[in-house]
């Protein structure tokens, strides 16, 4: 038996006795199913109880508030989510999965508090909650009524998790985030929506921030920010306002500049601004006044251009030759796109005149359609940018716009300003015909006199073929103050097609030749009439343009209307 034994455990030591117990041991181990401690949690946290009830009255003005989640929360998160509206001092206590909140004052008699768990509220898996969370309650013997609500968007599409920020309005008529904390406060869903409830009556001003930290501080540089197309009034006659929505966008703060002035020959003067400049004013010669301080006399201004794509340097071309002598710009009633005028200390400067003529050769910056551009619309414009205001005869006796077939175009031509040619075909181009823009270079020049570097300048585009056309018929219902200049923009996915309408009226009409893809519904009624959507401004207060988009991609196909479509101004 012991000799036995012995040879057992010799022969418990060769390898390949070895290998197989080791792979036992694997065998042994290799259990399926999930790791210990279960599957990873995903689940959002919910507040599943709350104290007093949402909807309660006579609610004594000393009693703790009570907000229960589903499960364990990360505490200082939680904290940090929840906002009490009107605003009181809070000291927080936790038992187990549920916040208490003691305000470290009594609540005021006979007023209505609002609650707002926002979505920072984290549980300790990092699961944020799914969608804010409100609830209300009185300390008197019925709830305010008010509700306002909308949806908010951002790049075109519905945005969620932004801070609906709701200030009662006093006599200010300016409202500053983050220095004066709102009334009320909510974000909205998933879908873009939101909805302010239990609101007391007054007048509300509504701002739309991305509060990604919901400090109730608007940070400009990184926090999106939308406003209102008006006020709103909340009372016994309307408790109730709808479709009130925003359109966010990131907001230059810096104050509006001169930074520098400079001659670049005897009369072509440079400015440059900090800002991209509002275009109508910056095209009005009235705003700026330039003189010798020698003199005192006004130098007059024949032109005002910019270059292609630069809105922030714009030029000004004097009527006559300047001196070698200091000279003075002064500017008045100058806006940026923001609307924001030019910075007092920062709205004039010096410069040293120049005897030097203009000897540089004009060249020309781009041009539309592109270089061997395909399927264009029948109604395309030609157009040509210049570094320079140019002799426009010269431009106009030497443009061609001619079919393969060597048929030469009837148009009218026309100027922005000196340096933005545009040339208009009388008809509609004929389809999936190639054409070709030339400009006899050779006898083209500037207001100088130099000419274009190149002796013939030529672009070929081809139209789309008519028979791939698709239409989109729809209809614009709007209230009755919005009935003038709705402009309507039906845009490609991938942004390679625009077609714009501009309408004195709401009501039905059509785009007829649309080529075929998925496209995307917007408009917006110019009340400034800058061609542009306004976002309105906080300093001074200016609401944003009242616009509408079209929530579905709409689909184009060759040979088929597209119809039933509404975009509406609520």
């Amino acid at each position: 038996m012991i000799k036995s034994v012995k040879l057992f455990l010799k022969n418990l030591t060769t390898p390949s006795v070895l290998i197989f117990i080791f792979a036992l041991i694997l065998l042994g181990c290799a259990k399926k199913g999930f790791p210990p401690g279960g599957p990873a949690d995903t689940a959002p946290p919910e507040v599943i109880e709350t104290f007093p009830l949402s909807g309660s009255a006579k609610v004594e003005p000393t009693s703790k508030l009570k907000i229960t989640f589903s499960e364990k929360m990360q505490k200082k998160l939680a904290q940090e989510a929840v906002l009490l509206f009107p605003a009181e001092s809070l000291e927080y206590k936790w038992e187990k999965n549920s916040l208490i909140l003691k305000p470290k004052t009594i609540l005021k008699p006979n007023r209505t508090y609002v609650v707002t768990v926002g979505t920072k509220a984290s549980d300790s898996h990092n699961n944020q909650l799914k969608s804010s969370f409100s609830f209300a309650f009185s300390t008197g013997d019925f709830l305010d009524q008010g509700f306002i609500s909308g949806k908010a968007f951002y790049n075109g599409k519905p945005e969620p998790s932004v801070s609906i920020w709701a200030y009662l309005l006093t006599n200010t008529k300016d409202i500053t985030p983050g220095k004066e904390k709102p009334a009320y406060v909510v974000q909205t869903e998933k879908n873009g929506n939101y909805s302010l409830q239990y609101l007391s009556k007054g007048n509300y001003r509504l701002v739309a921030v991305k509060d990604a930290n919901l400090d109730l501080n608007w940070d400009p540089a990184k926090e999106p920010l939308g406003l209102t197309f008006s006020d709103t009034k909340v009372d016994e006659a309307s408790w109730r306002v709808e479709n009130l929505n925003f359109n966010l966008t990131l907001r230059d703060t810096a104050q509006f500049q001169l930074k520098e002035c400079q001659m670049l020959d005897n009369q072509k003067i440079k400015l440059s601004f900090n800002n991209n400049l509002d275009k109508k004013t910056a095209y009005n010669a009235n705003n700026f006044t330039v003189t010798s301080p020698t003199d005192d006399n006004r130098i007059k201004i024949s032109q005002i251009y910019f270059w292609y794509g630069d809105n922030k340097d714009l030029y000004l071309l004097a009527e006559d030759k300047l001196r070698d002598a200091e000279y003075k710009v002064s500017i008045t009633n100058l806006l940026d796109e923001e609307k924001n005028i030019l910075t007092q200390n920062f709205n004039s400067c010096q410069f040293k005149g120049s005897v030097h003529p203009d000897t540089t050769e004009p060249k020309i910056l781009v041009s539309t359609p592109l270089k061997n551009q395909i399927n264009l619309p029948l109604e395309t414009e030609i157009e040509i940018f210049f570094t320079e205001p140019m002799n426009q005869k010269s431009v106009e006796n030497n443009f061609s716009l001619k079919d393969s077939s060597g048929n030469m175009v009837k148009g009218n031509n026309s100027w922005e300003n000196g340096t933005h040619f545009k040339f208009t075909a009388e008809q509609n181009l004929s389809g999936k015909m190639t054409y070709s823009v030339k400009l006899a270079t050779q006898n083209v020049s500037d207001l100088s006199g130099n000419l274009l570097p190149d002796t013939l300048w030529n672009v070929k585009f081809t139209t789309v073929n008519p028979d791939t056309f698709g239409s989109v018929s729809l209809e614009i219902k709007s209230k009755e103050q919005y009935l003038e200049n709705i402009i309507v923009n039906l845009s490609l996915l991938d942004k390679k097609q625009n077609y714009q309408k501009i309408l004195d009226k709401s009501g039905k009409f059509i785009f007829d030749t649309v080529i075929p893809g998925k496209y995307l519904l917007d408009g917006f009624v110019d009340l400034d009439n800058n061609g542009k959507f306004s976002f309105g401004k906080l300093f001074p207060f200016e609401p944003a343009e009242p616009f509408s988009i079209h929530l579905d991609t709409i689909s184009v196909r060759s040979r088929w209307e597209t119809a039933g479509i509404v975009l509406e101004f609520k």
